[in-house]
């Protein structure tokens, strides 16, 4: 169990890690195929990410995105990219990426992938909103769900580059070094990915603005919850769990207003070439856009 799990086509199911019998983190990949009904093991080729469980992956640019989850000994918060699946003439890999800073080790989270706003799109709000406060009138038909999505693919087709994983939520580690007992906290966090700049970043706490309302203020801490991306653009978060329970709640998300802005600073140092992973840092995205080896691995790894 606490596995993931995707539709990597219309035919094939990706399984990662997850939990045994035994109580040992797991990680291993499997792929199930649809119409035949049975389980292939993979073998990809050099390193594997650790044993995980309650971990969150996605499908991004026609690969697929893992990060974070729960090792035998606490949280964890890295980020792997698996390619080769598309072709019979590509050997699967598994390839890790460093980027820095990042929303941290952290497990039950949730993630998703949507196109980022076309150039010149402009900007629309990111605060999400209770979904019990929606007017009936939101209901659409199917032809025009229909309609929507068709016209979300081709946004999507046409402006992959601004594509977009967000990250909601998730329970953190903060035990302290001197801790005999291990102190585990949800958080709501918002965290985007952003392919232009190859930056996390983090979206500001709606909480903090002042609001008096709860759906202002946004949802509460949780793990174990599901988000969906739906048509024309917009996430729903769905449900989890929090210090003081099962959470009832579902809540709208718009993902598509513009990004935090983040100012430039010096260049970083080169990275060493013993090292193919990237680094770089939210104080800096000119730098890793600018031809590095380090800033062109990722954009490599997700190319269609």
């Amino acid at each position: 169990d606490m596995a993931a799990m995707l539709l990597l086509d219309g035919n094939r199911l990706l399984l990662f890690g997850g939990r045994s019998e035994q109580g040992r983190a797991l990680q291993d990949t499997w792929l199930f195929d649809i119409s035949q009904c049975t389980w292939l093991q993979l073998k990809p080729e050099g390193p594997l990410p650790p044993p995980r469980k309650m971990h969150s992956m996605v499908k991004m640019s026609g690969q697929v995105v893992l990060y974070g989850g729960e090792r035998d000994n606490g949280p964890l918060d890295d980020l792997w990219v698996l390619r080769g699946l598309s072709s019979s003439f590509e050997t699967p890999r598994w390839t890790q990426i460093r980027l820095k800073p990042s929303p941290g080790p952290r497990f039950g989270h949730a993630m998703v992938t949507v196109p980022g706003p076309a150039a010149g799109t402009p900007p629309r709000s990111r605060r999400t909103s209770s979904a019990s406060s929606l007017p009936a009138a939101e209901g659409i038909a199917d032809s025009q769900l229909q309609t929507a999505a068709a016209a979300n693919d081709s946004q999507h087709q046409q402006a992959a580059s601004t594509e977009r994983l967000v990250l909601f939520g998730g329970c953190l580690d903060l035990t302290s070094f001197l801790s005999l007992n291990r102190h585990y906290v949800q958080s709501k966090e918002t965290w985007v990915l952003d392919l232009n700049r190859l930056m996390w970043l983090k979206l500001p706490d709606s909480s903090n603005t002042g609001a008096a309302t709860a759906a202002a203020e946004g949802p509460c801490e949780r793990m174990c919850h599901s988000l969906v991306a739906l048509p024309p653009g917009r996430l729903l978060l769905i449900g989890g769990r929090h210090k003081e329970g099962i959470c009832k709640d579902f809540w709208w998300f718009d993902p598509s207003g513009e990004l935090p802005q983040v100012p430039p600073s010096p260049r970083p140092p080169a990275a060493t070439s013993s090292s193919p992973a990237m680094t770089p840092t939210a104080a800096a995205p000119a730098a890793s856009r600018a031809g590095s080896s380090q800033g062109s691995l990722l954009q490599t790894l997700l190319a269609p």
